[in-house]
């Protein structure tokens, strides 16, 4: 997975002191059942899955699970980052049921890489952090996000903070030792963490010249 460059700001509440004691709490409970998340989060602390499952589940998060709701460019850029982690996220089951997600979506090649380009303010961070946030959750990985200086990376940081934080999945947030990383457990089962880091980098390693 490649992950796309986001430079625009994101306008909302990044996660307080008072949130994150709430999610050490949290993690020190037992899971509740919840009336307001959808059923396959309504079971026990580690679930029999599909692969398909982990796919369904990554589009619903990001469609309606956390905390925004897509506008136009927003689905648009997020339908070509599915197309890119489609067959990551349905693993060894992409060669039996690669043909009808093709077909479901209207992918006649499946693309390595997702890349947008728009002005300030189209919500370019709103997506890659609303899709990080749903990838950590619904499947074990190690994301690495890379941003032009260490503002923008802490500003990716706290908007996947906030996509978690400010959803029914606060509960799933781990301990992290590092400010720039973030630990997140699988729905599906909750001894699985993902690791997500956050990293500044020089304009070289961004846009390295061929």
């Amino acid at each position: 997975m490649v992950a796309p460059s986001c430079y625009s700001g994101l306008t909302s509440a990044y996660a307080s002191e008072a949130q994150l004691k709430c999610v050490a709490e949290l993690e020190r409970c037992t899971l509740r059942k919840r009336s307001d998340v959808d059923p396959l989060e309504r079971t026990t602390v580690k679930q029999v899955h599909s692969d398909e499952d982990v796919f369904n589940k990554f589009v619903w998060l990001v469609r309606h699970g956390l905390p925004y709701r897509l506008h136009v460019f927003q689905r648009n850029f997020f339908d070509k980052i599915l197309q890119v982690l489609a067959e990551y996220l349905l693993g060894d089951s992409w060669t039996r049921v690669s043909s009808y997600y093709r077909q479901q979506y209207g992918w006649k090649t499946m693309n390595r890489v997702a890349f947008a380009m728009a002005a300030r303010r189209f919500g370019k961070t709103v997506v890659s952090s609303q899709t990080q946030a749903a990838l950590a959750i619904v499947k074990q990985s190690r994301i690495v996000t890379l941003s032009t200086g260490q503002r923008a990376s802490d500003g990716m940081r706290n908007a996947v903070l906030h996509c978690i934080l400010s959803s029914p999945f606060a509960h799933l947030m781990g301990q992290a030792k590092k400010a720039e990383e973030i630990f997140v457990r699988n729905i599906f089962d909750h001894n699985s963490l993902t690791s997500l880091r956050f990293l500044p980098a020089s304009p070289q390693v961004l846009h390295r010249r061929s």
